[in-house]
C-alpha cells in the first residue's frame, strides 16, 4: 500500500514453501518495484508486523539467513538506485490488517498470461519474440521486457517508446 494505492501478487508455486520472513521481506521488494514512480527521491517507511524482517531491514541484513540478506541487499539496492531513504517500523498485526487482507488475495486478475500450449503455437508459426512488450518480471515470455512493475538489466519501462 502507498498513498492510498494497492498491490498484490499470488506467490509462485516453489515461492509459496519458501519462509514466512523471506516472503515478507520479497512481498516489500516486490510492493517498492511497483511504486518507484511514486517513491523516487523521498523518504520512506515500511510498516511491517514481522520483527524478524524489520530487524534485516532496518540492520541491512543479519547474520543468520544468507537468503534474507540477499532480499535486503536487493532492497537496499532499488533504494540507492531510486533515491529513497528508508525506515522500517514494526508495527502490531492488529495495526496492519489491510496489507494482510492483500497477502490473502486469490490471483489478480488484470495480470493474465496466455497457456504454454497456446505460446508454443503461435510462436511455431510467428518466431519466438526478443521482447516480451507488456509483462511483469513473473509473466514475461522473453529475456527482454518492458514492464512498470520490476527493475533490472532486462527490462524497458514503456513499450509505447520504443521507436
Amino acid at each position: 500500500m502507498c498513498q492510498g494505492y494497492d498491490v498484490s501478487e499470488v506467490w509462485l508455486p516453489e515461492e509459496s514453501k519458501w519462509h514466512i520472513n523471506l516472503l515478507e521481506l520479497r512481498a516489500i521488494r516486490l510492493s517498492l518495484n511497483s511504486f518507484s514512480d511514486m517513491l523516487c527521491g523521498r523518504l520512506l517507511q515500511i510498516n511491517m508486523d514481522n520483527a524478524t524482517a524489520m530487524c534485516y531491514l532496518s540492520r541491512q541484513g543479519g547474520p543468520c539467513s544468507r537468503a534474507l540478506c540477499h532480499e535486503v541487499i536487493l532492497i537496499w539496492g532499488w533504494a540507492i538506485w531510486n533515491t529513497v531513504d528508508m525506515r522500517a517500523l514494526h508495527v502490531e498485526g492488529s495495526q496492519n490488517l489491510r496489507a494482510d487482507f492483500l497477502s490473502r488475495l486469490g490471483r489478480n486478475q488484470y495480470k493474465w498470461s496466455m497457456t504454454p500450449e497456446v505460446l508454443a503455437t503461435i510462436f511455431g508459426h510467428w518466431g519466438y519474440p526478443s521482447v516480451d512488450l507488456f509483462a511483469t518480471q513473473r509473466n514475461k515470455k522473453a529475456p527482454f521486457f518492458c514492464t512498470r512493475a520490476a527493475w533490472d538489466a532486462n527490462f524497458l519501462e514503456d513499450a509505447f517508446q520504443i521507436p
